[in-house]
């Protein structure tokens, strides 16, 4: 089984974050558990050959903004093959919204750091807010 997990940080930087340490602590458990999992993420480093216990797929080479984060993603699963039965599990709601289109079919997982529920709704557009 695997896991796709899509969330905006750089395993490569040991930078202190809640999100991070989550995520990061969810593959060490993932793989425990015979899970294969996927981070697709961050990366601030040009250097791909960085070796991970785990597949590291960049989707955009630094963190600008979330917007520009979700744009990359569509392209990027657009030309990323994805099993049927492989599990999508998003940090941000909005980051579910390219596999709701071309991955309808695939089990969808969003964690919600915080108060996310009343963030979303006060920061996000009706649409976002709406998913």
């Amino acid at each position: 089984m695997k896991v796709i997990i899509v969330a905006p940080i750089d395993p490569t930087i040991s930078i202190a974050s809640g999100v991070r340490t989550y995520t990061i602590n969810l593959i060490s458990q993932l793989k425990k558990h015979g899970v294969t999992p996927i981070l697709m993420g961050f990366s601030h480093s040009n250097d791909t050959t960085q070796e991970f216990d785990f597949e590291f797929v960049p989707v955009v080479s630094k963190k600008n903004s979330g917007y520009k984060f979700i744009t990359y993603l569509f392209f990027k699963i657009l030309f990323f093959k994805i099993d049927s039965n492989t599990v999508i599990h998003v940090q941000r709601p909005d980051y579910l919204l390219p596999f709701i289109l071309f991955h309808r079919h695939n089990p969808k997982v969003c964690t919600l750091h915080g108060a996310h529920i009343k963030n979303v709704y006060l920061k996000k557009n009706y649409i976002i807010s709406f998913i």
